[in-house]
């Protein structure tokens, strides 16, 4: 067993946080120590922390780093210490590729959260849209004809709800299959809010499909 996978195995990241002084709520979350804020912004999970103010992130062996300004190693070896854990010998070459692996994992669940976070704001700003469409542009009596953009809303509102509430109440693994299989979907409605924003319709009526 590395020292880092010791580390990890052994602690707890919640236990660490309060040894080293961060005071938890009982949702988890905690004022981040990297930035100043005055309202808790950073989660602790079972095996990794993210600030939803300055986007940092890791696991028990990177808030040490962070706390302290230490390397990797150093911080691990700070957790054995101040934790008791048995001192394990050091494999430079098979530490630092399981390092570069856990590095290369954080970027990858980062990269995520961000995604996560802009596409949920592109899908509430056309669901807006959709629902100003709904109204403004609904037939004042049977005769008249369909706009399009009415039309546009009666075929996309319910699916993009749908999104919406996936976003905030589903998994991050149902997430993680919506942007499999739907990242030409999401490139769709980028594309669609840009082309109305630069429409004639679009710069006449700027706060169209603002309000959420």
């Amino acid at each position: 067993m590395s020292i880092f996978t010791e580390v990890k195995e052994q602690l707890r990241l919640r236990d660490v946080a309060e040894h080293y002084g961060l005071h938890i709520n009982r949702a988890g979350f905690t004022n981040c120590p990297f930035h100043q804020e005055r309202t808790a912004s950073m989660k602790l999970y079972d095996d990794h922390f993210y600030c939803f103010g300055c986007h940092s992130s890791g696991d028990v062996i990177t808030l040490a780093e962070k706390l302290f300004g230490l390397q990797p190693l150093d911080a691990a070896r700070k957790l054995q210490k101040d934790f008791g854990l048995a001192d394990i010998p050091y494999d430079y070459r098979k530490e630092t590729r399981a390092y570069r692996e856990r590095q290369k994992s954080l970027r990858k669940e980062l990269e995520f959260k961000k995604w996560k976070a802009a596409t949920y704001l592109l899908l509430t700003d056309y669901c807006s849209l959709l629902r100003k469409w709904k109204d403004e542009y609904a037939p004042k009596n049977i005769e008249e004809p369909f706009h399009p953009l009415f039309v546009e809303s009666l075929q996309e509102l319910s699916k993009m709800e749908y999104y919406c509430d996936l976003f905030l109440y589903g998994t991050d693994e149902d997430i993680k299959e919506f942007k499999e299989y739907e990242e030409r979907l999401v490139k769709r409605i980028a594309d669609r809010i840009s082309n109305f924003r630069q429409s004639d319709l679009g710069r006449t009526n700027p706060n169209l499909g603002n309000e959420r």
